[in-house]
């Protein structure tokens, strides 16, 4: 095993023997975007002004009153380097492939705005506001006019190896990137959409708490200095920590009061918003290669369950899962949306996620097969990402690949071999994998029961899944 671990040591020194990560130019402060004098404008605000493309209806409420139903994204682990690719072009084939999956989806169906779980810039965030990363990793890479929304991002473990408070400070400088936390200390923050209020006469309102899952819970690398080989061979991997990152622990403090304080206004009005979601890094569960942060968010989970979110939405494991637990009446939706840049097909945990009471697999993408690695070892498939559609009574979540995946179950005859649907649905050379639902806070009952009769999803065997999970690059 030594030996291995040497020859592998110096075949990575040669490829890499100046690849350090943090080797980068700057951008010139003079590349500002537009400034939003309030990063809380772009909630209905969504262009940049001085753009010849840019719409002034959509920066005004009314657009939104007048919508009958509305979309967003969620994407995680988007952060562009590999660790075949650590230096350029500082993007993936999985993330380009994801971007224009979801270009070519929003030009049908432009949504409002993105949710962005964390892990922004591999492998260790970035150094300033000039950084070269913003340009490279995001703006690059997610240019498409369909994808100039509002993405409200979070810190993730990687971006904790560099500059936190420049990702808040890029939201003045960007017409896309939004990172309205106080400071780097204090990053959680709160984003509320409402629309329907002409369309359908009533007022139909989503809430987010962006929260900070790192802070919480701590880092899960111990890794000194920023070149790759630095990451291979790092001193310790704590995969699942449960305390706050040292210094931190009165913000933590703060930030968890400030969650359950939040929680505790729909427990006690629970018509002050039709959906509620919590987003962070880390996932309460996840049946993926690093598993669950239960132990470390079990106070959050329990009061979430009591305030009857819509979900817990989380990045961390490079895949797509939509996960529930229901116990003592009551149910919490979990999902993970972390393929933005890459996919493991890990399973790692399916059986430990199984032994909780009321456990539910509904969604696990892409399978494991014990042949198909090398996609994932060299960034090489088509990652994912996870289309919101609200409508005034459920909320249906569309599990994407990225543009270039056929799966095997949406091929006429080899998918109805296989278990899956008789005719193809990879329209644009992007793959429908799943769609599932979400229920709103109130009047729900009929809604979570069908919730709970959705068929789980087996796990995967050594030779066919059936349905959608089979999936080739043929485009």
């Amino acid at each position: 095993m030594k030996q291995k671990l040497f020859l592998f040591y110096i075949i990575l020194q040669l490829l890499f023997i100046n690849a350090k990560e943090g080797d980068r130019s700057l951008i010139s402060e003079q590349t500002s975007n537009y400034r939003f004098s309030d990063p809380k404008q772009r909630v209905i605000c969504t262009k940049n002004p001085r753009d010849s493309n840019f719409n002034d209806v959509i920066c005004k409420k009314d657009f939104f009153d007048s919508k009958e139903e509305l979309n967003f994204y969620i994407i995680g682990d988007m952060g562009g380097s590999s660790l075949w690719s650590p230096v350029f072009p500082y993007s993936t084939h999985a993330q380009r492939s994801v971007s224009s999956a979801m270009s070519e989806l929003a030009a049908d169906d432009q949504p409002a705005f993105i949710i962005n779980l964390g892990d922004n810039f591999y492998m260790n965030g970035v150094k300033n506001i000039n950084d070269e990363r913003f340009q490279k990793t995001f703006e690059d890479v997610y240019e498409e006019k369909t994808l100039g929304v509002p993405w409200f991002s979070i810190p993730g473990n990687h971006d904790y190896h560099g500059n936190i408070q420049a990702e808040i400070d890029y939201t003045n400088r960007s017409t896309r990137w939004t990172f309205p936390g106080k400071n780097a200390n204090e990053p959680w923050y709160k984003i509320r959409y409402e629309f329907g209020a002409k369309k359908l006469k009533t007022t139909i309102s989503l809430d987010f708490l962006m929260i900070d899952t790192v802070q919480l819970c701590g880092m899960t690398e111990d890794v000194v200095g920023d070149r790759i080989i630095n990451w291979v061979f790092s001193e310790s991997r704590n995969s699942n920590p449960h305390t706050p990152i040292p210094d931190k622990e009165s913000f933590a403090g703060q930030q968890k009061d400030w969650i359950i304080g939040e929680l505790n206004k729909y427990i006690s009005s629970p018509s002050s918003a039709t959906y509620v979601f919590v987003a962070g890094h880390y996932p309460i569960y996840s049946v993926g290669r690093h598993g669950s942060f239960y132990e470390c968010l079990k106070d959050l989970d329990l009061k979430m369950k009591e305030a009857k979110i819509s979900a817990y939405l989380s990045g961390h494991d490079h895949n797509l899962q939509h996960l529930i637990v229901e116990n003592d009446n009551k149910i919490l939706n979990y999902i993970v949306s972390g393929a933005g840049a890459a996919t493991d097909r890990s399973q790692h945990h399916w059986d430990e996620f199984s032994k909780n009471e009321g456990a539910k697999v509904l969604v696990h993408y892409p399978a494991e097969h014990w042949w198909w690695k090398a996609d994932e070892w060299f960034s090489m498939s088509t990652g994912g990402f996870i289309q919101a559609k609200v409508k005034k009574d459920e909320l249906i979540l569309s599990f994407y690949s990225g543009k270039g995946s056929v799966c095997l179950g949406n091929i006429p005859v080899i998918g109805k071999w296989l278990g899956g649907s008789s005719g193809p649905q990879n329209a644009n050379c992007k793959t429908l994998i799943h769609q599932t639902k979400l229920c709103p806070l109130q009047n729900s009952e009929d809604c979570i029961n069908k919730q709970k009769e959705e068929k789980a999803q087996s796990k995967a065997g050594w030779l066919f899944n059936g349905k959608n999970l089979w999936c080739l690059y043929l485009c």
